[in-house]
């Protein structure tokens, strides 16, 4: 549009600026007539603020919600990424060209800086659940080491987002991408995705495809309790997933520069992340649906079974019958405090007496 026309670039950025301000004065500060919605804005707001800082909810208190927005923002990295070198730029007055070294520098430096924002956000989040599980991992029995491996998932996407950036600048020089930057990237990138993947089937879905021995009274490799389709749609949402997570391999065929150019090759991938992320927001909120119904289902079987215990106690005591009741009561008591039993004193009788008189 702009045919790297530096004016014309630089009045495009204005306008797109512009609009952002609008949407966020929407947000802080909607209009009138959408009052109806401030408490829902309120509330994401309020989520923003916590999560922006790492910040974690109680679990009665909006936990889930700030774990599922700060996940969405890991798929969003490309596009937060992207806003926070454009914003660079626009005030660093320095031209968004591909022939513009100080263009390459600053976007080799902060679009990695910006894209690992999310996921350290994550990672301390998991730590977080951590520390509160260590708390009560004595008194019930939880085991908190699921949220150092959750933390591990994320932490393992750094190694790839360095080798990246040495990959994209060895890509700009004649010699090109060095054999041992170009494998390590490829393994970095390989154990992430095989970690993300096994995460999100074993974890957030809670399928058993990827645990051994487990598939007893359900489909093979899911589980009981299915809500929203049948075997058949989880056995797809499973493969759409490990397909979507596989696309970036694509990057290694010298033949995709051919089809499409660079741009529109990364909106494609941006936007299928999207797709993903929204189908496994789906069924992760199954997941957590299904945790919440077998907590309560657990609590209530409990409680149950205190109260049929406390029937049983009560119908003990009520068979008993009551002259043994009270005699067991008074054998104990004149155990504990022996008292001398009163002398016996003969009653007279009352006409052998008068006759005495007479």
């Amino acid at each position: 549009m702009t045919h790297n026309d530096p004016q014309l670039t630089g009045y495009f950025n204005w306008l797109a600026l512009i609009n952002l301000l609008m949407l966020g004065s929407l947000l802080l500060a909607p209009p009138q007539n959408f009052a109806a919605s401030c408490g829902g804005r309120d509330r994401l707001l309020e989520t923003l603020r916590r999560i922006s800082l790492g910040g974690l909810a109680q679990p009665h208190h909006g936990k889930f919600a700030d774990t599922l927005l700060a996940d969405a923002f890991i798929s969003l990295e490309i596009i937060y990424a992207d806003l926070v070198l454009y914003l660079a730029l626009l005030f660093s007055q320095i031209t968004e060209s591909p022939d513009d070294p100080e263009y390459q520098a600053v976007r080799h430096i902060v679009k990695p800086i910006a894209m690992s924002i999310p996921v350290l956000i994550r990672f301390r989040q998991c730590l977080t659940e951590f520390g509160r599980a260590g708390s009560t991992q004595a008194s019930e029995g939880v085991w908190g080491g699921w949220h150092l491996l959750n933390a591990g998932k994320y932490i393992s996407s750094i190694p790839f987002i360095i080798f990246d950036i040495l990959r994209r600048e060895a890509e700009d020089t004649p010699a090109g991408i060095p054999g041992e930057i170009f494998y390590l990237w490829l393994v970095s990138h390989s154990v992430n995705t095989a970690y993300s993947f096994w995460w999100d089937i074993s974890r957030d879905w809670d399928l058993k495809l990827l645990v051994r021995g487990s598939s007893e009274g359900h489909a093979f490799g899911l589980r009981k309790d299915l809500l929203l389709f049948g075997p058949a749609g989880y056995y797809l949402a499973i493969f759409t997933d490990l397909t979507l997570r596989c696309l970036w391999m694509l990057k290694i065929s010298p033949s995709i520069d051919r089809v499409l150019d660079k741009s529109t090759w990364v909106f494609i991938l941006t936007f299928l992340e999207l797709v993903r992320r929204a189908m496994w927001a789906l069924f992760r909120m199954e997941a957590e649906w299904v945790r919440v119904q077998h907590t309560e289902a657990q609590s209530a079987e409990g409680s149950v079974k205190v109260s049929k215990d406390e029937e049983a106690g009560l119908s003990e005591v009520q068979v008993m019958s009551p002259s043994y009741t009270v005699n067991s009561i008074m054998g104990e008591a004149a155990q504990a405090n022996p008292v001398a039993p009163p002398a016996y004193k003969p009653q007279q009788d009352p006409i052998s007496s008068r006759r005495a008189s007479i």
